[in-house]
């Protein structure tokens, strides 16, 4: 899960800014993830969907340097197996996504854009 969490932060092109305070992640251009369930239905985030607004001040290890990275909402979980490890929450992407219902008496959840 982390692994994921680290490949999909990116790193803000210096060139791309004359403030940081001005950056909003959602418009820097990221990877788009794509998740299929058991019912073949596939559920779909852009980097404008999960990503953090606030890109994040990053030391370069073995530098004084710095950089901006934007970062994921997805949040890693550490869990052993059977469910780890390989575990994030989908969190708060989805929920702004898509409108989500849930039938506990029927033990599912809908999703629609």
């Amino acid at each position: 899960a982390r692994s994921l969490h680290k490949l999909l932060a990116r790193q803000v092109p210096q060139e791309s800014y004359a403030d940081a305070s001005s950056i909003d992640c959602r418009t820097i251009a990221g990877q788009d993830l794509e998740f299929e369930l058991e019912t073949g239905v596939t559920i779909a985030l852009g980097a404008e969907d999960y990503s953090r607004p606030t890109p994040f001040n990053i030391t370069v290890p073995s530098s004084n340097a710095w950089r901006l990275f934007c970062r994921s909402l997805l949040l890693p979980v550490d869990m052993p197996a059977p469910l780890g490890p390989k575990v994030f929450i989908w969190g708060e992407p989805m929920l702004r996504r898509y409108y989500t219902v849930y039938d506990l008496a029927r033990q599912r959840v809908g999703f629609t854009p």
